[in-house]
């Protein structure tokens, strides 16, 4: 067994566009996300004093795992990737 655990995530901070917006464009679903002006809540749910300062968003590991597979695919020969296909259509 790994000695060693790893998570990667990307987090997004912004001074002011909408935690939406950042979603829309990057079209994942964020694991935590608040925008700047909301009030503050506790992670389940209950109202905090004051609003946050800044936008945030956090994403799950899942997408990046599946950007590591395909980098580790594209990385292969031609031929290792198809293996089944005619070299003449891997020329195309």
């Amino acid at each position: 067994m790994d000695k060693y655990k790893y998570a990667v995530s990307l987090r997004i901070e912004h001074p002011s566009i909408a935690k939406e917006e950042i979603v829309k464009n990057l079209g994942l679903s964020p694991e935590f996300n608040y925008s700047a002006g909301e009030t503050r809540k506790t992670p389940s749910g209950k109202p905090l004093e004051g609003l946050y300062k800044i936008t945030y968003c956090c994403f799950d590991t899942e997408f990046f795992k599946v950007v590591v597979r395909f980098s580790r695919f594209m990385l292969l020969p031609e031929s290792a990737r198809f293996p089944d296909l005619d070299s003449d259509l891997l020329a195309l």
